[in-house]
């Protein structure tokens, strides 16, 4: 029912087909996710809701795929706004804004639009099983660079050193068989400012944690474990052979 009292201005309109083939999906788009599908299924065989794809003037559709394939598969009429402008960017923008891409959406995204830098990250990520934010810190060399997830969102982001990323991560996946919780946030920034150190030698330390693994439990802290790494790697040794591995 119209409301007459609203003065509002009317923009645009909502078209409503069943002709599903004019539709098609954007390179660059989220991939579709099948549990999405099927909730939306389910939902929409008790009430269909009346909300409209965003598409642009060649019927491509930038927002509601998920609702598209859900509402297709029931055969049930979609509604659908047509805005000539639209572009990929202005989605990932609007969505990051809304909080509704994951990281993981954004480096799919890119990835089909070409961003080379893009695939270094997934094929490390994959690789290595580590965080987003671990794995950005590491490709980029800025360990709490705040804007990293912004900047990687946004599509700014840089392998700055991908090698010495990768030397990174195989020394800490040597760790894997010692410290189980090698792959957490705050043990791996704390290994990070090992990795960093000049007087850190990888080798040494994996003797020391083969033999001294039940030493290292796991802290909240950085320089907690910053403290406890440096006592395993500093046990046994000559007192000339000591070494102060950071600044309290």
């Amino acid at each position: 029912m119209i409301n007459k009292k609203n003065k509002d201005e009317a923009v645009g309109y909502i078209y409503k087909t069943k002709d599903y083939d004019k539709f098609s999906f954007v390179d660059g788009n989220r991939s579709i996710k099948p549990n999405v599908v099927e909730k939306l299924y389910n939902s929409f065989k008790e009430v269909q809701l009346e909300v409209p794809l965003v598409v642009d003037q060649y019927y491509r559709i930038y927002d509601g795929q998920h609702r598209f394939t859900a509402l297709k598969r029931l055969k049930m009429p979609i509604y659908y706004q047509i805005i000539e402008s639209m572009t990929l960017r202005m989605l990932q923008l609007l969505n990051s804004n809304q909080s509704n891409w994951s990281t993981a959406q954004f480096c799919d995204s890119y990835c089909e639009l070409g961003y080379a830098e893009y695939y270094k990250y997934k094929a490390f990520k994959k690789k290595y099983g580590l965080g987003v934010r671990e794995s950005l810190n590491f490709l980029a060399g800025e360990s709490g660079t705040a804007n990293l997830e912004t900047m990687f969102n946004d599509g700014e982001f840089i392998c700055k050193d991908y090698k010495n990323a990768v030397r990174k991560a195989e020394m800490l996946t040597e760790l894997k068989p010692y410290v189980k919780f090698y792959k957490t946030r705050t043990f791996v920034n704390a290994m990070d400012v090992l990795f960093n150190s000049k007087v850190y030698d990888h080798s040494r330390f994996v003797r020391k944690i083969k033999k001294q693994s039940a030493k290292l439990t796991q802290q909240t802290k950085r320089n907690d474990y910053l403290k406890i790494i440096e006592e395993i790697y500093n046990w046994n040794e000559l007192n000339k052979n000591k070494v102060r591995l950071f600044t309290y």
